[in-house]
């Protein structure tokens, strides 16, 4: 990252870029001395942003693939879900094999369902049924 560099909020900046970035802003400047950018998928970049398999989200709150990444992320804030360190660890581990560039169906059906019974709670229903969905179980 380049020197003199202020940022806002929610800010990705990428190689060398100089000045003041805004906030929200995404600067992706070159990545080496030829003033080339390399990025390769699957990739996120920003504050909460999400990537689905051979995708790229860059940005805050950047999605990409489908809303499963995001719907997730909801689940797992969900105060009643929060406060369950095992159900929390579990959505993680599902959110990372979904981002796989060949997920396990296997263990994503079996993490779901470790899911779907522990998250059955208020405030939770409609998100449980709304990835289920989506996953298709």
């Amino acid at each position: 990252m380049a020197n003199n560099i202020k940022t806002g909020k929610d800010t990705v900046v990428i190689g060398k870029v100089s000045g003041e970035i805004g906030e929200g802003s995404v600067v992706i400047g070159p990545t080496d001395d030829r003033g080339n950018t390399i990025i390769n998928t699957p990739m996120a970049i920003g504050r909460d942003a999400s990537a689905g398999p051979n995708s790229i989200a860059i940005g805050a709150g950047a999605s990409a693939g489908s809303d499963i990444f995001y719907l997730l992320q909801q689940l797992r804030i969900v105060p009643e879900v929060q406060s369950n360190e095992t159900l929390v660890k579990n959505i993680d581990k599902l959110t990372a094999e979904l981002q796989k560039l060949e997920p396990n169906s296997g263990k994503i059906q079996g993490l779901w369902s470790i899911i779907q019974g522990s998250a059955t709670v208020g405030g939770a229903i409609g998100f449980v049924q709304t990835i289920g969905t989506i996953l298709g179980f």
